[in-house]
């Protein structure tokens, strides 16, 4: 006989599209929030602290979310501000998650939404390119068509009720 997973796979029900919710990690709060709002999740893991603690209204997370694309204008100082708004730190080299740094046509930033850091190459002040790139080596790991650039310091006024709709919530 083969094994069941939960009542569901015996029912043949699709399985629900779940992300674990950390107490702490803001980076990883906000990207589960953001998939949430985008209907790219159908749940949350996570503890009652984790689950019940205030985060960013969904109006207010809309707002502060950066998509860069190949061909987009925008200047690196109104990058490095909006990083700054984001909550990110200016290092030489970005080597964690919530860094960015700037030289010359070249802007890495390493947020929640990639599991690598991110490199835009500027001609003037037009994205060229989009890469993922390795941080240790440095060496890029290929192209990307867009990054998502969310916050990763916490928002307020608003709680994960906004989010959920029908959704599930699972505590640890």
């Amino acid at each position: 006989m083969r094994e069941l997973d939960s009542l569901g796979d015996l029912l043949g029900l699709p399985r629900p599209r779940l992300a674990f919710f950390p107490d702490r990690d803001e980076g990883e709060r906000i990207y589960a929030q953001d998939r949430l709002a985008r209907g790219e999740l159908d749940g949350l893991a996570g503890s009652f602290f984790a689950l019940t603690r205030e985060c960013q209204s969904p109006d207010g997370l809309a707002a502060r979310r950066l998509v860069l694309v190949p061909d987009a204008v925008i200047t690196r100082r109104e990058i490095s501000e909006r990083f700054a708004e984001f909550g990110f730190k200016r290092v030489d080299m970005v080597e964690n998650v919530g860094e960015f740094a700037l030289r010359g046509q070249v802007v890495d930033c390493f947020g929640a939404a990639h599991a690598a850091p991110i490199r835009v190459l500027f001609r003037g002040d037009t994205v060229e390119t989009l890469r993922l790139f390795d941080p240790i080596s440095q060496e890029s790991e290929g192209f990307l068509s867009e990054a998502l650039i969310l916050p990763v310091n916490g928002g307020q006024g608003g709680d994960l009720g906004a989010y959920l709709g029908q959704c599930s919530v699972v505590y640890e």
